[in-house]
């Protein structure tokens, strides 16, 4: 998608039920919530296509059951994950796509928002 012009170049197959969508900071990445398939997958916007796994990279974050929606930290840092079906958030490392904590929820959340703060 060209922004600049409102052109979409092209269309691509994302995921088993892509519900949620999050552009990165650096308008790089495309990170979708796939809600059946467990799985956070991440796309190069300028290639047009998933990224590979790689070691110690994965292009896809197994997560909780039921990825709805996506919300980044102020720096970009973090991503954190609405798991619908599992009750939880997910928070996700975005330089090393790594799972570092599973927040408890109330029963089937489906939103969250992020306030500002700095990870130290």
């Amino acid at each position: 998608m060209d922004t600049s012009k409102n052109d979409v170049g092209g269309a691509y197959l994302i995921g088993d039920d892509p519900v949620c969508g999050i552009v990165s900071h650096d308008n790089a990445l495309l990170y979708v919530a796939n809600f059946r398939s467990q799985y956070v997958t991440v796309y190069s916007i300028d290639e047009g296509k998933r990224l590979p796994d790689l070691p110690g990279l994965p292009g896809s974050v197994h997560v909780g059951d039921g990825p709805r929606a996506l919300a980044f930290s102020t720096s970009g840092m973090l991503l954190f994950v609405v798991d619908n079906r599992s009750s939880d958030v997910a928070v996700i490392r975005t330089d090393t796509r790594a799972i570092v904590a599973i927040l408890p929820t109330g029963r089937a959340p489906s939103a969250l928002a992020v306030k500002a703060f700095k990870v130290q």
